[in-house]
């Protein structure tokens, strides 16, 4: 039985990978409303870690708010052991915001691996934003901080599954509340523009500029518009 152990091992490590492995090769295709159909521009960014994505909205002063969905322990608590296969079942979900002085601010983040910058509508990039806004702020009661982090926790309403609701899943239905449509699939995919206007922007390299700062409660959960 012993010699069966190693070869039972990679078969578990295989189907519970596989499926990861499948998801990161499809990609969600994001195109954001053209600049004729826009009377109000602002800009907004994606902002991609690797295998976790954030969106940054302007504030009127020209600060930006990030925000993201995550799970709880592994994102605020940062117990980030063995968890993998536990999150393949619904755990408490986080909802995170971060704030930056200005939009280069935002593409100087280190951990960015891509940015994605796309033009929308001013009118529902702030409505987006005083929801999650008003959604977080309701629950600051309960806003933990790690030390040394720029990043403000909340619970969130919504369960979080690594392959069922993950920051990528909610991230889309943010942006089509925004006004970008998105087609394509995979919890754990790639994004990409699907306009030569705006386009992918490199990260720089340079030291970031951010601000220290904190961190929604209308009945529908967050990445859903009433």
């Amino acid at each position: 039985m012993r010699t069966h152990r190693p070869l039972a091992a990679a078969l578990f490590t295989f189907a519970l990978t596989a499926p990861m492995w499948l998801l990161s090769a499809c990609t969600y295709v994001l195109t954001p409303p053209s600049a004729q159909a826009i009377a109000d521009p602002v800009q907004i960014a994606l902002v991609s870690m690797g295998s976790h994505t954030e969106l940054a909205l302007p504030r009127e002063c020209g600060a930006y708010a990030q925000y993201s969905f995550g799970e709880w322990e592994w994102c605020a608590m940062e117990n980030t052991g063995p968890r993998a296969i536990l999150l393949l079942v619904p755990h408490r979900g986080t909802v995170a915001r971060q704030s930056f002085q200005d939009m280069p601010a935002v593409l100087a983040q280190p951990a960015a691996v891509q940015v994605l910058e796309m033009t929308v509508s001013h009118r529902r990039a702030a409505d987006l934003l005083a929801r999650l806004d008003a959604y977080f702020e309701a629950r600051l009661d309960q806003a933990h901080s790690p030390e040394g982090s720029n990043y403000t926790f909340v619970p969130s309403d919504e369960s979080y599954t690594l392959l069922g609701n993950n920051c990528n899943v909610v991230l889309v239905r943010w942006l089509e509340e925004a006004g970008v449509e998105v087609s394509g699939h995979g919890p754990d995919g790639s994004f990409r523009l699907n306009a030569p206007e705006p386009s992918a922007i490199p990260v720089p390299r340079a030291q970031p500029r951010v601000l220290a700062g904190p961190g929604a409660a209308p009945t529908p959960p967050v990445g859903h518009a009433e």
